[in-house]
């Protein structure tokens, strides 16, 4: 940051970016990647475009096989931190590690030290404590999704995190939520002044459409010969809603049935050679769970896919599907709405707010597998007009979501904290 005296004020920030378990660069699909990553690699680099901003810096933990040093552009750089074994370690299982990230951390912000910095989940919240309490700089938190809901939801013990989130909201300066559900969420759970949180969504980029050939070519292929596809991706993780949107697709075949209809779902996550013990433990799960409900020629799991088939992917389906059990925002439903798919999401966390049921997509309660089937067939059965309604809406829904317009509300806020 220059300062040219009392004539003008030229405001160049340097912002630094924490966040331990979350790799900007990671490869979707891999453990602990996903939405948060295309976050920080998206707001970072659309930051990095705006007049007013040196350069971004993410610091991530390294282990065996990555880089120390990446760039995302000429002003976005990965940097990551050797801390505790070589090895990839689950999120869940990286605190014994963060006094150690958080020492490095601050040996390498020694000699050029962040105007602003903004950590990510309640590790790297942790880790900015200690660089906002060494550097005396404005620290701003996100927290990506919110312990003491998903305690609530997915009945594990959050004890350590939740200690560490009630921290955190304490001392950061401000708290950057998804979604007005998330601001009510955290201001309700953890006592946090309202004036403490704003709320500024994540962002999708402007996808590009695939040709109508590229979509039924692919579209065929996932059908293998029925009439209705459902689509869904992301990590195979019980808290994605997975097992159930299974069992609703075994009631929805029986409705099918009855109408002389077949339906398949496709579900896009995961690599098996790359996938850690607890993710392979839960793709059975999900395998043993289709075979038992007699749905191995309904139901595919595919392997996770590179970045730029993502547009193709999201339009082949009649409906993608988005059923977590808690989705603090929801990036895949605005990736969804901006290519002009038909969207039945999660009620439960951010897509509540996104989606406008019936509108521009359909709200759906994974934990209900019944309602949910019944909700589907009668979205594959609308009218097309009703369907191309909703599918405009969708892409005018999504333009609000435009990274370049999160990005500058985003260094707004940066700017006024560096005053």
């Amino acid at each position: 940051m220059s300062n040219c005296g009392i004539i003008c004020w030229v405001i160049e920030l340097r912002v630094v970016f924490i966040s331990p378990h979350s790799d900007p660069l990671a490869e979707l699909g891999t453990p602990d990647s996903g939405g948060q990553c295309v976050y920080e690699k998206e707001l970072a680099r659309h930051l990095s475009f705006l007049d007013g901003v040196d350069e971004v810096i993410v610091f991530t933990r390294w282990y065996r096989g990555k880089n120390l040093f990446d760039s995302i552009d000429s002003k976005v750089k990965v940097l990551r931190i050797p801390a505790g074994p070589e090895e990839f370690i689950r999120k869940e299982k990286l605190s014994p590690y963060l006094d150690e990230f958080s020492e490095r951390l601050i040996e390498k912000l020694e000699d050029n030290p962040p105007d602003v910095i903004h950590s990510h989940y309640w590790d790297g919240g942790v880790v900015g404590l200690r660089i906002q309490e060494y550097f005396k700089v404005p620290h701003v938190f996100t927290f990506h999704s919110i312990g003491k809901l998903k305690a609530n939801v997915i009945r594990s013990d959050y004890r350590e995190r939740i200690k560490n989130e009630e921290r955190i909201v304490k001392n950061v300066d401000l708290i950057v939520a998804l979604t007005e559900i998330e601001r009510k969420d955290i201001s309700r759970l953890y006592s946090v002044p309202p004036d403490k949180i704003v709320v500024v969504p994540a962002g999708t980029e402007e996808l590009k459409v695939p040709s109508e050939d590229e979509i039924e070519s692919y579209r065929r292929k996932f059908l293998k010969g029925a009439d209705y596809l459902l689509i869904s991706l992301g990590r195979i993780d019980k808290r994605k809603g997975f097992r159930e949107l299974v069992r609703a697709v075994h009631i929805l075949k029986n409705i099918t049935k009855r109408h002389n209809k077949k339906v398949r779902l496709v579900i896009s996550g995961g690599k098996d050679e790359e996938e850690d013990p607890e993710e392979k433990r839960e793709k059975e799960n999900l395998k043993n769970l289709i075979h038992h409900l007699g749905l191995s020629d309904t139901v595919e799991i595919i392997s996770r896919f590179e970045r730029n088939f993502l547009p193709i992917f999201l339009s082949v389906g009649d409906v993608l599907v988005v059923p977590s059990l808690y989705e603090p925002f929801g990036l895949v439903v605005v990736e969804g709405l901006s290519i002009g798919a038909i969207v039945a999401a999660t009620v439960h966390g951010g897509p509540r707010e996104i989606v406008k049921d019936g509108w521009n997509g359909f709200l759906i309660d994974p934990l209900n597998e019944e309602k949910t089937a019944k909700k589907i067939w009668k979205i594959l059965t609308l009218p097309e007009s009703e369907k191309n309604r909703i599918k405009k809406n969708a892409k005018e829904s999504a333009k609000a979501y435009y990274w370049r317009n999160i990005a500058t509300k985003i260094f707004e806020i940066y700017k006024n904290l560096v005053g």
